[in-house]
């Protein structure tokens, strides 16, 4: 495991005040803007922050991607040449996170009355060049490591499409659908990846009265999602399968 960084981290107000955020959601920011300072990028696993904050590394999982949902950070994924697999995150701090004023249903508490309105955080000029003193490189990430625009996932147009191959009502607004969306955008699957998966498994399986109830979300875009890419068409028979080999 590499060393823990022994400088300051950043919580800005946008975070802090934040109630769409968890209390250990804003500390993990925190924690990346330390790992961040280094390199411009924070390089830890998941693993790494489970040891560290005593937690399983699905809860961890679950604390980035709604840093991520909520606009704090972005992620950029490494693959293995020629594979789907992972083999490297880099977690970059998003330079201009949303104000608080900004967000629909939220508030600045009275305590943020006397901080400058026009910055997204009370930090004065005269704390960041005491911070960068002590190896701190606190005013922005560096320009070259940023990343490309976030593509936008068209949550709607996938579900839309299993919607209309179905004939269900699965919402692509629904937070479960959009994590195992999400998840596997972010492995470099892209829509018509989702599209050729349904098309496949609504031919297999739609006929079938035992199988035809696993012709959703959680079971189509689940980790099975690249063995349902590549399998080679075909139709199910009644008996053929077990539900195991299709749940999470």
């Amino acid at each position: 495991m590499r060393e823990q960084p022994n400088y300051y981290s950043i919580i800005p107000a946008s975070v802090r005040y934040d109630k769409e955020l968890k209390a250990n959601e804003k500390l993990l920011y925190g924690e990346i803007t330390a790992l961040a300072n280094k390199n411009g990028y924070c390089w830890a696993e998941n693993n790494y922050f489970a040891k560290l904050y005593d937690v399983h590394k699905i809860t961890v999982s679950n604390w980035i991607s709604n840093l991520e949902r909520q606009g704090y950070i972005s992620i950029k994924l490494e693959y293995i040449k020629g594979t789907k697999q992972v083999s490297k995150r880099y977690i970059y701090l998003n330079d201009n996170p949303t104000p608080i004023s900004e967000k629909t249903n939220r508030y600045k508490p009275k305590d943020l009355q006397g901080i400058n309105e026009k910055t997204n955080t009370p930090i004065s000029e005269k704390t960041k060049e005491e911070l960068n003193n002590t190896s701190i490189n606190n005013t922005s990430i560096n320009k070259d490591h940023s990343p490309a625009k976030a593509e936008r996932i068209p949550y709607k147009s996938i579900i839309g499409y299993l919607n209309e191959k179905t004939g269900k009502r699965y919402s692509h607004t629904a937070n479960k659908n959009k994590d195992l969306i999400k998840a596997r955008w972010n492995e470099g699957f892209k829509e018509n990846d989702f599209k050729k998966v349904i098309d496949t498994k609504v031919k297999e399986w739609s006929n079938n009265e035992k199988m035809k109830q696993y012709l959703r979300p959680v079971t189509l875009f689940s980790n099975k999602f690249d063995e349902y890419l590549n399998q080679a068409p075909k139709k199910s028979k009644e008996g053929d399968w077990s539900e195991w080999d299709f749940l999470d």
